[in-house]
């Protein structure tokens, strides 16, 4: 088994710092990589799925101006447009912490049918304004969930 020169986990000094909520260690996929051959594939993860009535909400994290590498924001894409899947993605300021959101960005099913727009963007300077905003827009989603089940038609 031949392993690619660079390994996947990236930016592990700042992983560490900012570890997720019930962070259960680091587990090495780096085994898995020659199956992937010359390619860029790598396993990744979310940061937060909730599921209710088979509907989903997806949530990504991201530090301050920091990309969603593009690899990720296909998948993203990819659940969306299968149907069933909101996607958060919440830009925030070094600790992650709610009071912290400073952008975030929304597919809904109802608003994003095309891949050419990647998101509906909304900017916050109040970290207050942004933890509300989440929490509604979350609360919204789970009231919809609850009241809809979700069939591939």
């Amino acid at each position: 088994m031949e392993l690619r020169e660079k390994e996947m986990f990236r930016n592990e000094d700042e992983f560490l710092e900012n570890v997720p909520m019930g962070f259960d260690g680091k587990f090495n996929w780096d085994y898995l990589l020659p199956i992937f051959g010359d390619s860029r594939i790598a396993p990744m993860d979310l940061d937060g799925v909730v599921e209710r009535n088979d509907n989903f909400l997806v949530m990504e994290t991201k530090t301050h101006s920091k990309a969603i590498p593009t690899g990720q924001v296909r998948t993203l894409f990819a659940l969306h447009k299968r149907g069933g899947f909101t996607i958060l993605a919440i830009w925030m300021r070094k600790n992650k912490e709610a009071e912290e959101i400073e952008l975030v960005g929304i597919m809904r099913p109802e608003t994003s049918k095309s891949t050419e727009r990647i998101m509906e963007m909304h900017y916050f300077n109040d970290g207050e304004v942004g933890k509300k905003f989440v929490y509604d827009l979350v609360e919204k989603w789970w009231k919809f969930a609850n009241e809809n089940k979700f069939i591939i038609q």
